[in-house]
């Protein structure tokens, strides 16, 4: 349900979740995936901003719901009945909020933030919860649903199709190719910055996520064995600064030799970029 859906948050995978469901190819939605290392670092270094509330680019359910391909409406509802009534109905889908100790023991799942939201359908007298990452899927129970249920929810609905105009909303920014940053990342700017560790593995977090986005939207453009060699490569350097933020490792030659790598591999995916650029 979720293979080459790569959201920045629970709702924005299940939402590309339900869109691919209906035969329409995400990959288009991904070109607003096409940020700059340089810019991204900034961010990541200076400002300190945390994963789970990355923002400089738009979240795709949020494009999609100014554009009115979606409707997507929080519900703050504490009658677990009134909430099993809008389940299964045909016009929509129901995104329920569960508690952190059910994310964190049952579905097994790292949650950054504190809301968490699966997709909850009606099996017989039962209850299938399917979460995204990791992709697993529980039954309850209506009192094991009540015990987990944490007071909201979100109806989507899919009002109509994706157009040709749509997809122009999602095309790549011409900012990321002509990069004017005069930002540089040596040694000696990571020694200054305070906690670079646990930044660093946030950069390689978001940039991992966004370089398979990158490499969906450019699969035309592209060698698939090349693909994958970026992205083991890119899966590699955050396991690496994972586990040097886990050790509290000061020496930043390490870091500093880890975002080299990074900004060889964006060199590859921009150069990817101008060819799809040239082929349309």
């Amino acid at each position: 349900m979720f293979e080459n859906i790569y959201g920045l948050s629970c709702v924005e995978n299940q939402v590309l979740a339900q869109i691919k469901s209906s035969e329409t190819d995400i990959s288009v939605l991904y070109g607003t995936s096409f940020i700059g290392v340089k810019e991204l670092l900034l961010s990541m270094l200076s400002e300190g901003i945390k994963p789970e509330y990355f923002s400089l680019i738009p979240r795709i359910h949020d494009t999609l719901k100014q554009l009115g391909v979606i409707s997507l409406e929080l519900v703050h509802e504490d009658d677990i009945n009134k909430v099993i009534e809008n389940i299964n109905l045909p016009e929509h889908k129901l995104l329920v909020k569960v508690k952190s100790d059910f994310v964190k023991n049952r579905l097994f799942a790292r949650g950054l933030r504190s809301d968490h939201y699966i997709l909850i359908e009606k099996e017989n007298d039962c209850f299938k919860l399917t979460n995204d990452i990791p992709e697993t899927i529980i039954v309850l129970n209506k009192k094991e649903l009540e015990e987990v249920y944490d007071s909201s929810c979100f109806i989507l609905k899919i009002l109509r199709d994706l157009t040709d105009t749509d997809k122009q909303h999602f095309e790549i920014r011409p900012e990321y190719i002509n990069d004017n940053i005069s930002f540089e990342i040596t040694e000696e700017n990571l020694e200054s910055i305070l906690d670079p560790g646990i930044k660093i593995r946030n950069f390689f977090w978001i940039y991992k996520t966004l370089l398979y986005r990158q490499t969906e939207f450019l699969s035309a453009v592209s060698e698939p064995a090349a693909i994958e060699e970026k992205r083991d490569a890119i899966s590699n350097l955050f396991a690496q600064a994972e586990y040097l933020n886990l050790k509290k490792y000061a020496d930043c030659s390490k870091y500093f030799m880890l975002l080299s790598e990074a900004f060889k591999i964006e060199d590859y995916i921009k150069t990817l970029a101008i060819k799809f650029g040239d082929k349309i």
